[in-house]
């Protein structure tokens, strides 16, 4: 089977809503307790990739910022974001967190 880049797209689109979800609820004090220092970016479509630390983020956006809302913020210079195609999605995305409930889900 040969290459598909409609294929290839798709992965990358999965890929991409999977990382969301991870992040869907999170916020930066529910990263700094799960211990986490420094929080890293990158992204599922380009090289671009960085590292911040977490007290700075937290100092600067407040411990009850959500992690997607940060991610639009940090990633707003991706000329990727701007754009709505789906042939050319933004993929950022912070690798080191996991899924995290709040107690009691």
């Amino acid at each position: 089977m040969g290459y598909s880049r409609r294929r290839e797209l798709r992965e990358l689109t999965d890929r991409i809503r999977e990382s969301d979800a991870r992040i869907e609820g999170v916020t930066l004090g529910q990263v700094c307790a799960g211990g986490m220092v420094m929080l890293e970016v990158a992204c599922h479509c380009c090289p671009r990739r960085g590292r911040y630390r977490v007290t700075r983020l937290i100092d600067r956006h407040g411990a009850g910022k959500g992690l997607p809302e940060l991610r639009d913020m940090l990633a707003v210079d991706c000329p990727r974001r701007r754009g709505v195609s789906f042939l050319h999605p933004c993929g950022a995305y912070f690798p080191g967190v996991k899924e995290q409930r709040s107690p009691g889900e």
